[in-house]
């Protein structure tokens, strides 16, 4: 067990080592990893700094995910972003479905779209990659 905290440790004091003082984003879907990282996020920056954000994708959404999602956000008090994308699942869906370009087309696409437009205004949001 100890080992473990020394681990957790190393990886939210590696968050804070490339983040800084700025604030930033997780792409949070409400699955085990992504909670996981907001959940080390929180710990390295705290709720202020931190802003979790979701792509949701309307009729390819469970109603029961967007439950937990915002259940999580607002457990860990945690500022939750939501980003529509619901016309570029549709898009995908046609060629049938495809997980890996969902993901990174869609999910992390948008994401990135958004926070850079506002890290140009801003200068707060430091991405992670």
């Amino acid at each position: 067990m100890q080992e473990a905290s020394i681990e957790v440790q190393k990886i939210v004091d590696n968050i804070r080592k490339i983040v800084k003082e700025k604030s930033t984003t997780v792409a949070f879907s409400g699955g085990l990893d992504s909670t996981v990282v907001l959940n080390l996020a929180k710990r390295a920056l705290g709720e202020e700094k931190l802003t979790a954000t979701n792509v949701d994708f309307g009729l390819f959404t469970y109603n029961k995910a967007r439950k937990n999602i915002q259940a999580i956000s607002r457990s860990l008090q945690i500022k939750l972003i939501i980003i529509s994308g619901e016309s570029e699942q549709v898009t995908i869906m046609r060629g049938g479905p495809d997980c890996n370009l969902c993901t990174r087309k869609v999910k992390l696409g948008l994401i990135k779209k958004k926070f850079k437009k506002w890290q140009k205004k801003l200068q707060l949001v430091r991405w992670l990659e």
